[in-house]
């Protein structure tokens, strides 16, 4: 009769220490999952702000992201009235990246004009 009860009471402790552990694993778990989700959050939330500063610093420069705009002039890269779309700024340049069909550069505003300004212009020359 005793053995028989330390048998069960050895199963029960074992079932115990398996409950024990598959609880604390699903904690550790969830704590894990909680942090990454925590983590991803303030990643995007920083992307986020980052993304707005740049528009914001485009926008100052009065080239908003996205929009479009021609080179004053052509080279071998770019051809004349080839429109190219804003796609960020470097910081303290006084630039903005204009991403054209074969590259992406860096340019002053006053280097750039509408579409529809360098249309008209080109009209007028011709």
């Amino acid at each position: 009769m005793v053995l028989v009860a330390m048998s069960t009471f050895a199963s029960l402790c074992s079932v115990f220490v398996l409950f024990f552990f598959k609880f604390v694993g699903a904690f550790k778990a969830q704590r894990e999952a909680e942090a990454k989700a925590k983590q991803e959050a303030e990643e995007k939330a920083k992307r986020e702000a980052e993304e707005q500063r740049v528009a914001d610093a485009c926008a100052a420069m009065g080239c908003p992201m996205g929009s479009k705009w021609c080179l004053n002039s052509s080279n071998d890269v770019i051809t004349g009235g080839e429109v190219g779309t804003v796609v960020g700024f470097l910081h303290g340049q006084g630039k903005v990246l204009v991403k054209f069909r074969k590259v992406t550069w860096p340019l002053a505003p006053d280097r750039l004009s509408t579409p529809e300004a360098w249309r008209e212009r080109e009209a007028v020359r011709f």
